[in-house]
């Protein structure tokens, strides 16, 4: 019995090795059209930003070391090019000599991953793109021969600025261009733009909302009619998946082409299989069809159909929540689930808040702030959570991560049995005070809006905080009763019982005070402002 192998990076590799840990009676053989198998693409921007010193250490598993711990056998610079199901054959180019050749399967993987998206416009030999090792060596020789001063970076997405934080650390002037009005797809815009602020404070040149529409040589011609001259160019648009080779076998394509594959990571044709960033993917909430190519996902994919493959049982793959972390000098940004622009688009009756807090206990030395953006349903389940800070968002987002990858609820946070030390955490952790604020939203004890609404003008603006706070920044026309006078005040509000008030602080904990004791005192149409001046103030005050 044969299994064979079309691409030996995440997916491919995982496949083969948990193939043959499932079975000892398989042959298995990779083919990989490229130079290397299983390397860690993820670390190559540090390589290129010299934070990687040496080159060797992303190259995590070699075909000798697969043959002799496995007994798999690897043939780097073989392409396939053609997949014929009816006789279960594929056609091989030996692409160092050129020939062609024909090989038999009883069960084929295919992992051909995805590659960059590059527009022809765009092409350029001053232009580079970040997706395999051999790009990687071309993008650094010409950084070290060249001496790059002005960068430019077509793509705001993660890896884009992983790239500005490593090209800023070589001494470049960074250009960042997204064509999208926010950076940072996967995110709510107000929380991209505190990544925003940050990438902005440390001097990198951000322009949203328009696109590179061609370049000549080192000038790059904007949408909107202007240009920008630059010295090195990183294509950083995205990546469409490999999927060409299943063009006349009947394996049908999803998503952005992407291959369609069942919970067994088998493909509409019987025996072939399909994994990685080539294969279509579902989400863990509510098992609609997605595409988020994640080096996660690949290795988990890869492990379910190299088990299936060979296995007379079936694994089921869960699913993704697309969670993914990374950072920018000292801001860290992560994400899971699903957020606010995907449960609008889907007509979700959803409800989303903010916690604006610290990484860990105030009062010890070093607190640095976090800021959440959380959603979920009417009846309490955890649906997405956004995260920036400088310390602990690692830790958090994968908390909420297994929270949501196990359906569960806001109670269910806020009842968490979390590790506290002062330097670590608070007694009540970010994601137990996230519980509680989304278990009040949801009873209906703590009445809340997330964004300042359309309609202000019909709303009272409380403002709660202390006059040295108002000294610094404040909201235009809104009423000041600082939170520890409000008590003694609320004499003052009392021709306002019947009308519509909205509450701020600086983060939303003070204004939630505020809420509760107004609702108390039978104010009818309260309403706290979550996440408070430190996130609306910045665009409405």
């Amino acid at each position: 019995m044969k299994l064979l192998v079309i691409g030996g990076v995440a997916a491919g590799a995982s496949s083969a090795v948990k193939a043959r840990r499932t079975s000892e009676e398989w042959e298995i053989l990779i083919y990989e059209k490229g130079d290397y198998i299983s390397y860690a693409n993820c670390g190559m921007p540090y390589y290129v930003g010299k934070i990687i010193k040496d080159r060797d250490d992303l190259l995590v598993v070699t075909p000798n070391y697969l043959k002799n711990r496995f007994n798999i056998e690897v043939r780097i610079k073989h392409e396939v090019i053609k997949i014929i199901p009816d006789n279960k054959t594929i056609v091989v180019k030996n692409l160092n000599s050129g020939v062609l050749f024909e090989d038999k399967y009883d069960k084929l993987i295919i992992a051909t991953g995805a590659s960059p998206i590059i527009p022809g416009d765009l092409k350029s030999e001053r232009v580079f793109s970040l997706y395999n090792l051999n790009e990687m060596d071309i993008l650094k020789s010409f950084i070290e021969n060249q001496k790059p001063k002005r960068a430019l970076i077509m793509g705001g997405g993660f890896i884009g600025i992983e790239l500005a934080e490593n090209l800023l650390n070589l001494g470049m002037d960074v250009t960042i261009i997204e064509k999208m009005n926010q950076i940072l797809a996967p995110f709510d815009s107000e929380m991209a733009d505190i990544v925003l602020d940050r990438l902005r404070y440390y001097g990198v040149r951000v322009i949203t909302g328009v696109g590179v529409n061609r370049i000549n040589e080192n000038i790059a011609y904007l949408d909107d009619g202007n240009t920008i001259e630059f010295d090195l160019g990183i294509a950083s648009l995205g990546v469409k998946p490999n999927s060409k080779l299943c063009e006349n076998t009947g394996i049908e394509l999803g998503l952005r082409n992407a291959i369609k594959v069942d919970k067994f990571m088998e493909t509409t044709v019987k025996d072939i299989y399909a994994a990685g960033d080539v294969a279509e993917n579902y989400y863990v909430i509510n098992g609609e069809p997605t595409w988020i190519p994640l080096a996660g996902s690949a290795n988990k994919q890869g492990r379910i159909a190299g088990y299936n493959a060979v296995s007379n049982s079936k694994k089921e793959y869960k699913g993704t929540l697309g969670t993914a972390i990374a950072k920018f000098k000292d801001c860290v940004f992560a994400v899971t689930g699903f957020n606010e622009k995907k449960l609008l688009q889907d007509g979700t009756d959803y409800i989303s808040y903010y916690l604006v807090t610290q990484d860990h206990a105030d009062y010890y030395p070093g607190a640095r702030p976090l800021y959440i953006k959380v959603t979920g349903n009417r009846e309490g389940k955890i649906l997405g959570v956004q995260i920036v800070g400088e310390s602990g968002v690692d830790k958090r987002i994968d908390v909420f991560a297994s929270a949501i990858y196990s359906g569960l609820t806001f109670e269910d946070l806020e009842s968490f049995d979390l590790a506290y030390a002062p330097p670590f955490s608070s007694a009540k952790d970010p994601v137990i005070l996230a519980g509680m604020i989304g278990n009040n939203i949801v009873k209906g004890e703590a009445p809340t809006l997330w964004k300042i609404p359309e309609n202000l003008s019909e709303f009272i603006l409380l403002d709660v905080r202390t006059p040295s706070e108002l000294r610094k920044s404040s909201y235009p026309n809104a009423i000041n009763i600082p939170i520890d006078e409000l008590r003694s005040k609320i004499e003052k509000l009392n021709e306002k019982r019947d009308e519509k008030i909205l509450i701020s602080c600086a983060s939303g904990y003070r204004s939630y005070i505020a809420t509760r004791m107004l609702l108390n005192k039978g104010f009818t149409k309260v309403y706290n402002l979550s996440g408070g001046y430190k996130l609306h103030g910045r665009k409405n005050g």
